[in-house]
């Protein structure tokens, strides 16, 4: 059909285009619409609707609109400037909607539809691989409430509801909000945790057990789970009676019958009396205590039955003419006082020498401890204990600014320095005053126009020079006195109490100055002059300037970016693996909410919670002593019952023969109802040094007298006594000797030393007239018997003695013409001085025996006692010798070789001598054989080796200082090495192991010895830790080790043993290096 153009053509209401409409097909195009028709039949319209384009099928529902080409093409519509309104909806054949990438004509599928498992599911966002869309925001009202982008969910609404039924199986996974409103999954105990609800029905909290009389409670109260334990603290205890003298009793418990088996009639004696030389007489009853006291210089002591009472006091009675105190550094105060008066002294530690040179941590500082005075070294002095006012910490640190604040007086300029600088302080107000006293060339003299009585009116001094008569010393703070004052003569008594200074309670400044000891030296310190360097650092102070480098390591779900910053910067934490779940509790606004369609039940079912807010889950009870527990624990619901298994028994007791009883259990008064008349004790002895023994019966009165400068004192029932002589010792100044008739003397008196010579000036020249050669005398030539009696008045009768003694002892005169018993005795094979069990001298002249104070002496002179020789000690010629004046010992036999090289065993060197402080004989070197057989060098080639000086204990380390080695003939064994290679050694082990790293090495012996065949010797002086003998070397962890022994290889088929002498050292560490020094050197 051909297209003709028309001009200028008008049309009213229709243009048909096509056949005319009794044809089959056309097309009608009205003046608002577009018809088109086929077979006679409208398939389809467009036509204008107001503002609106509107396409029509033709038929009044239903129908199909297509744009495009047929389906076998391959075309697209496009909407522009506008928008695409759907009433029903967009049917898609191909299940998927794309849209063009912004910028590009590259179409992107945003939307699929998908047949899954039978349902459709829709897909959003990443629907085919490699695409580029990345978020998707479900919006309202312009808002985003929902964020899908890559694996994280974001909802900014307040709620989440979930519609539809809820699923039927059990969720063993929670979805919560943490306090950043980020969903977290939890598994359900870390719900019931987050919860705080435990998996009980129950209300409790708390269960808690009150202890009752007799019952302690542990455990209680239990809040959560736990064991209450209940133990009976008084249970029942089984009643022991036991009878004493003149009592019985019968019964077993609880009930008993006491009777007094022997009432007493009463001793004859009641009380007696106690007098002493004042305070009057008292009188001292049954079980009454007589204390016999020391007082001044007195003490006594008891031993047994025997009071003795010494002094301290000596019969010197002197007189002091003058006593004078001269004060040392560190004390002022002092002077002289001739008759009596009171000294003053001050401590003044401003005295002491500044010490100039720098502290060591071995200077000690005086301090108080507990208010005791003691030395303390600087470096046993931790740095916590001080007040770190400087802030010290462990950083060194770096000063910005130094400042000074002006006090009264005081003007400063140059402050602050933030960097370097100098700080200038000036005394604004300097004093102006001058001295009223002048020292001129060393003479006082005084300033011109200030009188003497001005001075003497300010310092409150006389003019006149008094006369002592009294001696006081008043001390300041720091030092005590006892002794003050003294009238007659006396000593006072110093010390030293620190405590008594007055705390510190201000801060200590740089320039205040510590009491420290310099080589036992006192003086004084500044603060600021003291290093910290000597203190214990105990508070761990570093010079370290801080931390240099902060990293992050992630973890897992978790990527670390910006890892480490060693300056400064940011670092980036990402949870790579977020939860994606939905949470069944939101936080809302700070409240907790379930989500839609979640109740509290499913909740409480999911995580094996109950309704109650209870913490308790099991309460159980442990049965103590006494206790018996049944039912316990309980871990749901249940009842515990516990039972006293012990319960107090009611104890009865019957009164018996001259008992009474009265109260009930527990609390019973037992009275003896037949008591004794008077004590039991009738008399009493007393003794002392001598006089014998006195009985003291009912009443009677002692008398504790003073005798000699001895006075006694009673009060109540304490005799005092007390002595009138001094301590006073007493200082000899000067000797002298005064001749008598027939005495010339020369050198006295002797003030100092020197020597004085008594001469008979007048010596006797006559014979004597009766001689004796020693046994029997005999009248000289020309005297007669008659002559001497008549010259010393004697007649030619035989007196008589009487008196009685004891057989076998010798006797003594009793009185002028009465004998007794001496102590002395003979029994004609032992002869004893003395009565005691250890005699003061025991002769045993049958085994030729002397015993002092023993009466079985071991050896033929045996002294239980101390042996003092006032000058020489010699025995057997000087075989040992000891002289008194010089002050040295001396065995003669030795030191000649009479005793060196013998073969018999006790002549065998074991240790070497040597002197000790004071000279007290130690043993110094220890000289040790060792056998080391043959069995055991074929087994020796461990790491290990063999012990053979076993280690010295803690603290102490052993040290070789020779070694030799004898062996024998036999067969020396196959393995050795040969040559100069190591074969043996002797060795140290530094560590838990002894491999290679860990020996310490003192001396090797080479392959080639060891090996070789034949008797042979070895030896040398240790340690030498290699075969060429190179000192190079240094030892550590040697404290208690053992010494070692080890072949260098495997040893077999030897049959010789080694005999290994060695001569060592063992030494503590603590008592023979650090506190046993000689000298210093610094």
């Amino acid at each position: 059909m051909a297209i003709r153009y028309l001009q200028d053509i008008t049309v009213n209401n229709e243009i048909t285009v096509g056949p005319t409409a009794t044809h089959n097909q056309r097309v009608s195009i009205l003046s608002t619409s577009l018809t088109y028709h086929s077979g006679g039949t409208t398939k389809g319209n467009v036509f204008l609707s107001g503002s609106t384009l509107m396409l029509n099928s033709g038929a009044s529902s239903g129908g199909t609109i297509q744009f495009g080409a047929p389906a076998t093409y391959v075309q697209s519509v496009y909407i522009q400037g506008g928008t695409l309104d759907v009433d029903s909806f967009i049917n898609v054949g191909g299940g998927i909607i794309k849209m063009e990438e912004v910028g590009t004509n590259v179409s992107t599928s945003i939307l699929s539809f998908e047949s899954v498992g039978g349902g459709s599911t829709v897909l959003l966002g990443d629907v085919d691989d490699g695409d580029t869309v990345e978020r998707i925001d479900l919006k309202v009202m312009g808002a985003s409430n929902i964020k899908l982008i890559d694996d994280e969910i974001t909802f900014n609404s307040a709620s989440v509801i979930f519609g539809g039924s809820l699923p039927t199986g059990t969720a063993t996974k929670f979805i919560g909000l943490n306090n950043s409103n980020e969903v977290t999954r939890r598994t359900a105990s870390q719900f019931r945790s987050d919860l705080g609800v435990g998996t009980g029905t129950g209300t409790v909290t708390s269960v808690a057990v009150s202890a009752g009389t007799g019952i302690s409670i542990s455990g209680s109260p239990i809040t959560t789970s736990g064991t209450i334990t209940v133990t009976n603290s008084a249970p029942d205890q089984t009643v022991a009676l036991s009878a004493g003298t003149g009592i019985s009793i019968s019964g077993t418990y609880p009930n008993f019958t006491i009777t007094n088996s022997s009432p007493s009639s009463g001793g004859t004696m009641s009380n007696w009396k106690l007098t002493a030389d004042s305070g009057g007489t008292a009188t001292i009853d049954d079980a009454e205590t007589v204390d016999i006291a020391g007082g001044t210089n007195i003490t006594t002591s008891r031993s047994g039955n025997t009071v003795t009472i010494n002094t301290s006091a000596t019969t010197n009675t002197g007189t002091v003419t003058s006593v004078a105190l001269t004060t040392g550094t560190g004390l002022d105060g002092g002077g002289t006082i001739t008759t009596s008066g009171t000294f003053s002294l001050t401590l003044d530690l401003s005295e002491l020498t500044d010490m100039t040179a720098a502290m060591t941590g071995s200077d000690e500082f005086i301090v108080l401890d507990s208010g005791a005075e003691r030395r303390k070294a600087a470096n046993e002095i931790g740095l916590s204990i001080f007040n770190n006012d400087s802030g010290f910490t462990t950083n060194t640190g770096t000063v910005t600014s130094v400042a000074a604040s002006a006090g009264t007086g005081i003007s400063i300029s140059g402050s602050p320095i933030t960097s370097s600088g100098t700080l200038t302080i000036t005394n604004s107000s300097p004093d102006t005053g001058l001295p009223a006293i002048l020292n001129t060339l060393g003479v006082p003299s005084l300033t011109t126009g200030i009188t003497a009585a001005e001075i003497r009116s300010l310092i409150g001094a006389g003019t006149g020079s008094g006369s002592v008569t009294s001696v006081g010393l008043t001390v300041a703070a720091g030092l005590d006195v006892s002794g003050s004052p003294i009238t007659g003569s006396g000593s006072f008594a110093l010390a030293l109490d620190l405590s008594e200074f007055t705390d510190m309670t201000g801060g200590m400044i740089g320039t205040d100055e510590f009491i420290v000891l310099d080589g036992g030296n006192e003086r004084r310190k500044a603060a600021n002059e003291i290093g910290l360097s000597i203190f214990d650092n105990d508070s761990g102070f570093v010079t370290s300037s801080g931390v240099t480098s902060i990293g992050i390591t992630a973890g897992t779900g978790i990527s670390v970016s910006g890892s480490p910053v060693t300056g400064s910067g940011s670092i980036t934490v990402t949870n790579s693996s977020p939860d994606t779940g939905l949470p069944a509790i939101l936080n809302t606004a700070g409240s907790a909410s379930l989500t839609i369609g979640i109740t509290a039940a499913e909740i409480r079912t999911l995580i094996g919670a109950g309704t109650g807010s209870g913490s308790v889950t099991s309460v159980g009870i442990t049965a103590g002593t006494g206790i018996s527990v049944s039912g316990s624990p309980v871990t749901g619901s249940g009842s515990i019952t516990v039972t006293n298994s012990a319960p107090d028994q009611t104890v009865a007791l019957s009164a018996g023969t001259g008992i009474s009883i009265s109260g009930t259990y527990p609390n019973f008064t037992i009275t003896n109802s037949s008591p004794s008349s008077g004590g039991t004790m009738s008399t009493w002895k007393l003794t002392a040094d001598s006089g014998g023994t006195a009985t003291i019966d009912d009443a009677e009165t002692v008398d504790i007298a003073g005798g000699t400068n001895i006075t006694t004192v009673r009060s109540g029932n304490t005799v005092t006594i007390n002595t009138s002589a001094t301590t006073n010792t007493g200082t000899v100044t000067s000797v002298g000797i005064t001749a008598g008739t027939g005495i010339s003397v020369s050198g006295s008196p002797v003030t100092s030393s020197g020597s004085i010579t008594v001469t008979n000036s007048s010596p006797d020249t006559g014979v004597p007239a009766i001689l004796s050669n020693g046994s029997t005398p005999s009248l000289n030539t020309g005297i007669t018997g008659a002559e001497v009696r008549s010259l010393i008045g004697a007649g030619t009768g035989s007196g008589t003695m009487t008196g009685l003694g004891t057989a076998n002892t010798l006797a003594k005169f009793t009185g002028n013409t009465a004998l007794g018993n001496s102590e002395i005795t003979d029994t004609g094979s032992v002869i004893k001085m003395g009565t005691q069990a250890d005699p003061t001298l025991y002769l045993d002249t049958v085994n030729k025996k002397v015993g002092f104070r023993t009466q079985s002496p071991s050896a033929a002179f045996d002294v239980n006692g101390t042996i003092k020789v006032a000058n020489d000690l010699n025995v057997s010629t000087q075989g040992f010798y000891v002289n008194g004046a010089s002050d040295f010992i001396k065995a003669a036999n030795y030191g000649q070789g009479n005793y060196f090289g013998i073969t018999s065993s006790e002549n065998q060197p074991k240790y070497y001598g040597a002197f000790g402080n004071a000279g007290k004989f130690v043993e110094a070197k220890r000289i040790e054989t060792i056998k080391i057989t043959s069995t055991a060098l074929n087994s020796a080639e461990s790491a290990d080796g063999k012990i053979i000086i076993p280690a010295p204990g803690a603290n102490s380390v052993l040290w070789p200082q020779s070694i030799f080695i004898y062996r024998g003939v036999g067969n020396a064994g196959s393995g050795w090495s040969t040559g100069t290679n190591a074969g043996a050694n002797f060795f140290f082990c530094d560590g838990s192991s002894c491999g290679t790293a860990n020996r310490k090495v003192i001396a090797i012996i080479a392959g080639g010895v060891c090996g070789s065949s034949g008797e042979w010797f070895w030896g040398r002086p240790v340690p030498l830790p290699t075969i060429n003998e190179n000192p190079n070397v240094r030892w550590n962890g040697l404290k208690n080790k053992p010494l070692r022994f080890r072949t260098s290889t495997n040893i077999s088929s030897a049959t010789m043993d080694w005999y290994v002498r060695i001569e060592y050292l063992k030494i503590n560490v603590t008592a023979g290096f650090t506190s046993n020094v000689d000298s210093t050197i610094t």
